[in-house]
């Protein structure tokens, strides 16, 4: 691509973006998500804050993901996070949203930014955590089998999404070469951890030895998941990280400019619940001594 050629491309607005990822996806021009589209795009070039409320239909997610992606291709040393309250709204942006507003800039710049996907601690298992697990835990992981068909017939969306990882090893109850292995599903498959099992065999920062002294710190699926996050350009998060970010001196997510909140009417209760603390049964025990006699009433 010549230099006059790169020019032109990137002289596109973010208008020609969106109207190709819409029409990618079958849809249709709507003069609600053009305005919110307008807004976002002169918010991020002039460096300031911007409140938008669109109501359902409108197309909020292309309506950003748009002007924000343009932004990145003009910006190549420049990063954005997007945060959004649940998980679900998450992995509709990594599987349908993000893909075609990538396909969209592409085609209209030449150029794919890179994104990642970034979720809280309690979303990975620990592998030393999960190593030492009773076996009737490690019974709740998924085998291969299942695993390798559910990645077969779901959408993909990111590399890191393709793979599961070996943590269990080989069940040991009347097991031999013959029998699957079980995975674990990190937060990067298309698979949630088990009810119940997440606090169980995920470690809070408290709790968490670190990468360094960790026997398994170059495997950890939290500094990985971090790893390809630096690499990003676009990184999409959840209110209570962003919070925890806060709250931890940035340290939770990486460098950073523009920040997009998604479903931002949840913003206060979701940095209220990061920033609280429960006591509960469940908690004692994971911290007291291992043996350790606790008085019941």
């Amino acid at each position: 691509m010549t230099g006059a050629t790169k020019a032109a491309r990137l002289a596109v607005g973010h208008r020609e973006v969106l109207e190709a990822a819409v029409r990618a996806i079958g849809g249709a021009e709507r003069a609600g998500q053009v305005e919110m589209a307008d807004a976002i795009a002169d918010s991020l070039e002039s460096d300031h804050h911007l409140l938008v409320q669109a109501g359902t239909g409108t197309g909020k997610s292309l309506g950003y993901l748009a002007p924000a992606l343009l932004w990145l291709v003009r910006n190549p040393s420049e990063r954005i996070v997007i945060a959004t309250a649940t998980l679900a709204l998450q992995r509709q942006l990594a599987t349908n949203d993000i893909p075609a507003a990538l396909d969209a800039v592409e085609s209209v710049t030449g150029q794919r930014p890179r994104h990642a996907i970034l979720k809280g601690r309690t979303n990975y298992a620990c592998m030393l955590r999960l190593r030492k697990a009773p076996l009737k835990i490690k019974e709740h992981l998924i085998s291969a089998g299942d695993l390798i068909e559910t990645m077969r017939t779901s959408p993909q969306a990111t590399p890191e999404s393709a793979l599961g990882v070996e943590v269990g090893g080989p069940p040991r109850m009347g097991g031999g070469p013959g029998r699957a292995r079980r995975l674990w599903p990190t937060a990067t498959t298309p698979h949630p951890i088990p009810s119940g099992l997440g606090p169980r065999v995920s470690v809070p920062v408290r709790e968490c030895l670190g990468a360094q002294r960790c026997p398994y710190g170059a495997e950890c699926f939290v500094e990985n998941s971090r790893d390809v996050a630096r690499a990003a350009d676009l990184v999409v998060t959840n209110h209570a990280l962003l919070a925890i970010n806060a709250m931890h001196g940035g340290t939770a997510l990486p460098e950073h400019g523009p920040v997009i909140i998604d479903e931002a009417h949840e913003l206060v209760s979701r940095v209220t619940s990061a920033a609280s603390a429960e006591l509960s049964p469940q908690l004692i025990e994971r911290v007291a001594p291992s043996g350790a006699d606790l008085p019941r009433r």
